[in-house]
């Protein structure tokens, strides 16, 4: 259930801060002071997250005010390498005192999605997160500890995994550590007086880099190897870790997965939804590649049918400049969707607000209500929106995540590809440029992958495309 929301917002994070006047509405006993705050220097941050709840306002500002620390870097999980020149200058006391890595605002709004779902989950059971025992916690205190908010939570990450099986045991962990990070930010800024959960020091047997977490990290006392870090025991259990998760992170869909996601209503019908499924396994496009598609990289296939597959650049993933190849077929599926009415609409309110052919905000694919790019995770919450189909359906759920469509694309590929090469220096390569693989593991775990499937003759649900994709990667190594 959502109580809380987040709003996208300007906010001045100008230094110097001065308060010019404080004033109060004297004819309401309740009224707060307005205070009127200029700057020396401005900082306009334009679309902010900031999450919201009238009724629990003070929980939604100290959660505002750690989101501005993580991304100015006032706090900070890692530190800011030192120059070698500021090292000689300065004293450690200064150096340690210094502002650790700044988030940027995409990082930041994935922390305020986190952090409203903790949020929610306080204002539906009717508790603060400030409720914590002002004492070392023990084992005789575990009941006392259960009862804790941040523990309650815990619990209830666990049920979502064990029964309802709508969360993936890495989301879990992150929604936990999220949680875990503000209380630590809490806890340094004296909101809460202790720690809800214990914070053990370990020594990683690794070569230290400067970019290691700082904020949870010990000196090793002279050990030429390792270093200390911390270690809670606020986490979830690996029992909860599904046998299926621990394999490198490659989880296709089989046949019967594939063909009970395609048969969804979901999938089905013509729209957003249907299109970011296509875009996975049609491409094997990550759900954050395809919100950077822009409408210029649309063309109609059709006025040149000798063309099988299309080459749209963009930045893929690690920040490396890279271009993705596209089918015709699904060129196809992208162009229809931009002759559609409502995405025609919202083209418009994107181009009322940034203008046309701006070359700094150009016109998105993938365009939310409001007239903004819409956000990686509209893409991935696909998935969810066909468990909850089947659900009501009383149908078999699916257990595959979005990005397993990506992990699907790529092993029918290396199916192909293995089929019909000899040469496996070849095969890794061509997977490796489809897949925008940045080294040859990831590939490696693919070839292995497909090598392990009995009867990879045949392609079952896939079947009514896979043969398109097969003809682009002819025609591309042809052109080789």
């Amino acid at each position: 259930m959502t109580y809380s929301k987040i709003i996208k917002t300007q906010i001045n994070l100008g230094t110097p801060n001065i308060l010019l006047k404080s004033s109060r509405d004297v004819s309401n006993s309740d009224s707060c002071d307005v205070r009127e705050i200029s700057y020396k220097k401005n900082n306009i941050i334009e679309k902010f997250p900031l999450i919201y709840y009238p009724e629990r306002i003070k929980e939604c500002n100290e959660m505002n005010l750690f989101l501005i620390q993580r991304y100015t870097g006032e706090f900070a999980l890692q530190k800011t390498i030192a120059s070698t020149t500021q090292k000689i200058v300065w004293s450690p006391s200064y150096l340690a005192g210094l502002k650790g890595k700044r988030l940027d605002l995409k990082s930041v709004d994935n922390i305020a999605k986190d952090l409203r779902l903790f949020l929610d989950f306080l204002i539906l059971h009717n508790i603060r997160y400030e409720e914590v025992i002002a004492a070392p916690l023990s084992d005789s205190s575990l009941r006392d500890k259960l009862d804790m908010p941040v523990w309650k939570y815990q619990e209830h990450l666990c049920d979502r995994l064990e029964s309802n099986n709508d969360i993936s045991f890495d989301y879990a962990q992150r929604l936990l550590r999220r949680v875990r990070d503000f209380y630590l930010w809490s806890y340094k800024r004296g909101t809460i007086g202790a720690l809800p959960f214990k914070m053990d020091y370990k020594l990683v047997q690794k070569k230290k880099f400067d970019s290691v977490d700082v904020l949870l990290e010990l000196p090793t006392m002279g050990q030429a190897k390792g270093f200390m870090t911390a270690v809670s025991d606020l986490s979830i259990s690996e029992v909860y870790k599904k046998k299926s998760d621990t394999r490198d992170g490659l989880q296709p869909y089989n046949e019967k997965e594939l063909a009970s996601l395609l048969s969804s209503d979901i999938a089905k019908k013509e729209g957003t939804y249907s299109l970011f499924l296509k875009c996975a396994y049609l491409g094997g496009l990550r759900s954050f590649e395809m919100v950077q598609l822009d409408c210029q990289d649309v063309v109609n296939p059709e006025k040149d049918s000798n063309i099988f597959h299309y080459q749209v650049g963009f930045i893929r993933k690690g920040g490396i400049p890279k271009p993705i190849n596209i089918t015709s077929t699904l060129m196809q599926n992208l162009y229809k969707y931009t002759l559609s009415a409502r995405w025609k609409e919202r083209a418009l309110k994107h181009e009322t607000i940034y203008g046309k052919d701006n070359p700094k905000h150009p016109l998105p694919l993938f365009i939310n209500s409001a007239g903004e790019r819409m956000a990686e995770t509209t893409a991935s919450d696909t998935i969810s929106y066909v468990r909850k189909e089947q659900k009501e359906k009383n149908q078999t759920v699916l257990d595959r995540t979005f990005h397993d469509l990506r992990s699907t694309f790529g092993t029918y590929l290396a199916i192909y590809l293995i089929k019909k090469f000899n040469n496996l220096e070849r095969v890794r390569s061509t997977l490796m440029k489809w897949m925008g693989h940045a080294d040859f593991k990831t590939t490696e775990s693919y070839i292995g992958f497909a090598k392990a499937l009995s009867n990879p003759s045949e392609y079952g649900a896939m079947h009514q495309w896979v043969i398109d994709v097969y003809v682009a990667v002819n025609e591309m190594e042809e052109g080789i």
